[in-house]
């Protein structure tokens, strides 16, 4: 794991890892919802904003990406 984040509603955890994935997490459930092949290299730097709807990502592939949380 390389980068976390958790929405201000303490319900989206999302984790990024050095296999250039992005995990999301459900709090409620300890579930994982989502996994993206996000990146052409590690996952840096994460940010979900206060609602837990949106997820930004940046990359040691110089990349930087806003998703939809689902």
């Amino acid at each position: 794991m390389t980068a976390v984040a958790v929405s201000a509603n303490l319900q989206v955890l999302a984790s990024g890892g050095a296999d250039n994935t992005i995990r999301v997490w459900n709090q409620a459930t300890a579930k994982e919802s989502d996994i993206v092949l996000a990146h052409g290299g590690p996952v840096s730097a994460l940010g979900i904003n206060a609602a837990g709807t949106q997820l930004l990502s940046a990359s040691e592939d110089g990349g930087v990406k806003l998703w939809r949380c689902r």
